[in-house]
């Protein structure tokens, strides 16, 4: 009966076990598969919404930048010279020089042809060295975007017994401005 015994317990083992097995691999593998299987799935789809996400955070930002840009181009126009105003420019030149006590010619400019963008304006002036300086400092004040291109400062010459800061000075200066048609 004892061996009997011993082989109904290990039968019974045996069948619980398999019974085990059965329901780990029918059941419990599956299960840990699909479970892991979903895990990825919500990673990739949290990664893709996070992705998501920060492009519409950046377009969002970007929308904001660009309407305080377009604020900005808008101030601008009123620093481009605008075509027809070409008498206020010369008069407004004139007056500069006037003003500090030198004498400017207009060598070269456009400003008689049609505006396409760009207005060139080339300048002798000639006077002291400081009033010279001056005139530079009071034309950058002008209400335009002044693109210097060329900018030449020479020695007219001094006279004997003559300061630094009166010697004759001859400043050549070529500029554009942008045009607002």
């Amino acid at each position: 009966m004892r061996l009997n015994t011993e082989k109904q317990t290990i039968v019974v083992v045996s069948i619980f076990s398999g019974i085990i097995l059965l329901i780990v691999l029918g059941i419990i593998v599956p299960t840990a598969q699909y479970i892991k299987h979903l895990n990825d799935e919500t990673t990739t789809l949290k990664n893709y919404l996070e992705k998501k996400y920060e492009t519409t955070a950046n377009l969002r930002s970007s929308i904001k930048k660009i309407e305080e840009i377009k604020m900005a181009v808008n101030e601008y126009s009123q620093y481009f010279f605008k075509s027809g105003d070409e008498l206020s420019l010369i008069t407004a030149l004139e007056n500069i020089a006037a003003k500090n006590k030198v004498t400017q010619k207009i060598e070269n400019s456009n400003l008689d042809q049609k505006a396409s963008g760009l207005i060139k304006v080339s300048l002798s002036v000639n006077g002291e060295y400081e009033k010279t300086l001056k005139y530079l400092s009071d034309l950058e004040k002008l209400n335009y975007f002044i693109n210097v291109e060329r900018l030449q400062l020479t020695s007219a010459g001094t006279k004997p017994g003559e300061s630094a800061s009166s010697t004759q000075t001859n400043l050549y200066l070529d500029f554009s401005l942008y045009v607002n048609q």
